[in-house]
């Protein structure tokens, strides 16, 4: 990425996985999320997903598999 363009960058995370990662503020990369987020580095979209098609997967894992394909 250029260093014209790195300014712009902006990810995006789940609601679910937002969630599941902020539950408890205790889970690894939690304060470094919500700082992302608050930065707006990190854009929370609200991804429908259908947890049977990762069964073995959290909602937060689901949600990201199924808002990436």
């Amino acid at each position: 990425m250029s260093e014209s363009n790195s300014s712009h960058w902006k990810g995006r995370a789940s609601a679910a996985l937002r969630d599941e990662v902020l539950a408890s503020g205790e889970r690894p990369g939690a304060r470094e999320l919500d700082e992302a987020i608050r930065a707006g580095w990190i854009i929370v979209v609200n991804a429908p997903f259908d947890a049977s098609v990762f069964p073995d997967l959290g909602a937060g894992e689901a949600s990201t598999l199924c808002f990436a394909s």
